[in-house]
């Protein structure tokens, strides 16, 4: 009975340890960039926008603090009846990285 515990709690720690989880890249003036998270607003103003986005988390703390850098060109594209737009996502957190490009129309 007691080694069939022992089995038990054991084999939930072998479960448990290699699973690793994410975390969202967190903005705070998401306003200003409506295609990072709708990219159906690409397009939507009548000239080129392009603009960008530095989220550094707990400055002055060495090592691990998140930071998210985001970058987007947007532009009207008439002959198709729409927007074209680019997005390029750069986000570190701990010894984590990801990077990303999103092409939008």
């Amino acid at each position: 009975m007691m080694n069939k515990y022992c089995l038990n709690i054991l084999l939930f720690f072998l479960m448990v340890i290699p699973l690793r989880s994410q975390q969202e890249s967190s903005f705070n003036h998401y306003m200003f960039n409506s295609q990072l998270f709708n990219p159906a607003f690409v397009g939507l103003e009548e000239n080129v926008t392009i603009s960008s986005l530095n989220n550094i988390q707990w400055v002055g703390f060495d090592g691990g603090a998140p930071i998210t850098q985001h970058v987007s060109v947007e532009a009207p594209v008439y002959f198709l009846h729409g927007g074209a737009g680019v997005s390029l996502l750069n986000d570190k957190i701990g010894n984590e990285y990801t990077r990303g490009v999103n092409l939008s129309y």
